[in-house]
């Protein structure tokens, strides 16, 4: 039976932490489904539109943020995100709990919303060693340069500008992500997130969301 009121998981930690794959995972138990965001970044290697984000030109996505569409909205990497008020109805519509992956002023935001209409929300943070979240970048970077035409080089305007890109995610990693566990009092705090912990993790959050009340 559908829920009355939408729900929404937050999932928030530094880069490469692992909350992609706690929301896939939580979505293959058939109570949740990772919402959809929107962005004007350019689609990554494998990346596709409509699966993995809405990739939106700066006009497009100016337009659903005028329209008061967005849940939240963010500046990230020289890029903006966002998190649709329709993607929370369409899952709850479906019985299930809605996933949202975002940075803290994401949640603060999301927030403010679920208050506003009287939703319900579950705020996680979830994070790993730094060494595995810096190795799991390098490799993202390295299939994103394999992705590209076979002559293009190093040098090539494409490659610089990807370079640039991730290595403004690494600055990022070091300066500002640091600080993201202090910026917001979460419900659910998740240490050192892996394979060997992800079962009992998805267990305590699935747990959790079932008695969160409505705001």
């Amino acid at each position: 039976m559908p829920a009355t009121k939408p729900t929404i998981i937050t999932l928030t930690g530094p880069s490469c932490a692992g909350k992609t794959v706690l929301a896939n995972r939580l979505t293959a138990t058939g109570r949740c489904e990772e919402g959809i965001s929107v962005t004007t970044r350019p689609p990554r290697a494998k990346e596709i539109d409509g699966v993995h984000y809405r990739f939106l030109s700066q006009e497009a996505f100016g337009e659903r943020s005028a329209n008061s569409e967005l849940l939240e909205r963010i500046d990230f990497g020289g890029y903006w995100y966002g998190w649709p008020a329709s993607e929370a109805e369409r899952i709850t519509a479906a019985g299930k709990s809605a996933v949202a992956v975002v940075e803290p002023r994401g949640v603060a935001q999301i927030a403010g919303a679920c208050q506003a209409r009287g939703w319900r929300l579950l705020t996680v943070f979830l994070d790993t060693n730094p060494e595995l979240r810096y190795q799991r970048l390098l490799t993202r970077l390295l299939d994103d340069y394999l992705g590209a035409p076979p002559s293009v080089g190093l040098d090539a305007l494409p490659v610089v500008r990807l370079i640039g890109g991730y290595a403004k995610r690494l600055a990022a990693m070091a300066e500002i992500e640091r600080g993201w566990r202090d910026a917001w009092d979460y419900d659910r705090v998740v240490k050192d997130f892996g394979a060997d912990t992800e079962t009992a993790i998805i267990a305590d959050v699935l747990a959790a969301d079932a008695e969160r009340p409505v705001l």
